[in-house]
């Protein structure tokens, strides 16, 4: 979700949707993975919430590598980057509002970032349960969204390119 105020563009994220997210993800793909006697893999394979603390950590990281790549519109920003705050407890960065650009932009923008994350958590927890394919499709994923966002961003960025 972002918000428009002050001069800034706030993208923010709750963590509970987004374990929720990961969660459902993980468990269809556990579903899929059977063993030598033909078992799901739910307790090897899908995140539970005793595994939480570690999601969190790699979406911390997540975090941190999506919006150095928008450091360049964060100048003058007072919280660029923020992490496990507020109530609900979210995540996310903000950009200055620089009003040059198609505002039908900002939704397309959000939904890049928030699935780059995604991509970004996931391609770190198969890493964690040895799922090296799943690692790197996801990793790959991870790189191609945040490829697109950043094309998505440059009309965000005009009046720092005169």
């Amino acid at each position: 979700m972002y918000t428009r105020e002050n001069g800034e563009i706030k993208f923010s994220y709750e963590i509970e949707k987004m374990f929720n997210s990961i969660s459902l993800r993980t468990s269809y793909k556990a579903k899929s993975v059977k063993d030598d006697t033909g078992e799901s893999q739910l307790d090897d394979i899908a995140l539970s919430q005793d595994e939480k603390d570690i999601m969190k950590e790699f979406l911390a990281d997540g975090v941190y590598e999506i919006f150095t790549k928008l450091f360049k519109i964060t100048e003058g920003v007072s919280e660029s980057i923020f992490f496990d705050t507020g109530i609900p407890k979210s995540y996310g960065g903000s950009i200055k509002d620089n009003e040059a650009f198609n505002v039908n932009l900002l939704p397309a923008i959000d939904k890049k970032i928030e699935r780059a994350l995604r991509y970004f958590v996931l391609s770190d927890w198969y890493s964690s349960v040895s799922l090296k394919n799943d690692a790197e499709e996801n990793y790959a994923k991870y790189r191609r969204t945040a490829i697109e966002m950043n094309n998505l961003t440059f009309q965000l960025r005009k009046p720092l390119m005169s």
